[in-house]
């Protein structure tokens, strides 16, 4: 069987964001996991990053207002962190700040 064989009835249904789909996500054994606990930064001033937009072409600079985007940003992480402590993984959350400003501080590897 794959990672990705959907007969094995120990997978977890895990949403995507409030606003939109789920993902079918394979057994954590099949990943090899050692954690049972992961680190996620909280948006303060999520937005368009211009510094690395020139090369992370999932980046895009639309008509939205910078609040909105990060106020939707807020949302989708509040809904994440309760969908992955529901499936009983702990969360630790650090928040960012809004000086410096960070965009893409949800990142972790922007912090190590």
């Amino acid at each position: 069987m794959n990672n990705f064989d959907n007969t094995d009835n120990s997978e977890q249904l895990i949403k995507k964001s409030p606003f939109g789909g789920f993902r079918r996500l394979p057994p954590l054994g099949g990943w090899g996991a050692t954690t049972d606990t992961v680190l996620m930064i909280e948006p303060v001033a999520f937005g368009y990053n211009h510094e690395t937009a020139v090369n992370n072409y999932f980046q895009k600079n639309d008509s939205e207002q910078p609040a909105d985007i990060n106020k939707q940003a807020q949302r989708e992480f509040a809904e994440m962190v309760r969908l992955i402590r529901n499936a009983g993984i702990n969360v630790i959350t650090v928040k960012d700040t809004e000086y410096p400003p960070t965009p893409d501080s949800i990142f972790p590897n922007n912090w190590i």
